[in-house]
């Protein structure tokens, strides 16, 4: 609902307005499930939270910068064909996700390991 309400008010400020409106909502949303999550956790550490969220805004530019860099420095060799595309865009997010997952662990943001001991669990045992 408050999706639709901010993109009808924002609809005016163009090819711009809808993600602003995503990324309002975005926000809304995830500070009413903190709220929530409070609530019922009686306390969250907000500054460790904070701490954590910076650290993966900071990867996150990592990422942003070596995908783009990446794609870039490809894009005119690979020429416009759709496997040229594929390949730039493709090495571009394969080198961003490896240089975000080095970032994180070079910074010691805890929910790489979470993250990490989920995949170990997911995987199938090997055969003996």
């Amino acid at each position: 609902m408050l999706n639709a309400l901010l993109d009808a008010a924002f609809y005016r400020l163009g090819v711009w307005g809808i993600p602003l409106s995503t990324a309002v909502v975005n926000i809304a949303g995830t500070a009413a499930l903190l709220v929530l999550l409070r609530r019922r956790l009686h306390r969250i550490e907000l500054a460790d939270t904070a701490r954590e969220t910076m650290l993966i805004v900071v990867a996150s530019a990592v990422l942003a910068a070596v995908c783009y860099g990446v794609w870039y420095g490809l894009d005119d060799a690979a020429g416009r064909s759709l496997g040229g595309q594929i390949a730039s865009l493709g090495l571009g997010l394969l080198a961003g996700t490896a240089a975000y997952l080095l970032v994180c662990r070079l910074l010691g943001v805890r929910e790489l390991q979470t993250l990490l001991s989920l995949f170990r669990r997911a995987r199938p045992p090997v055969p003996q």
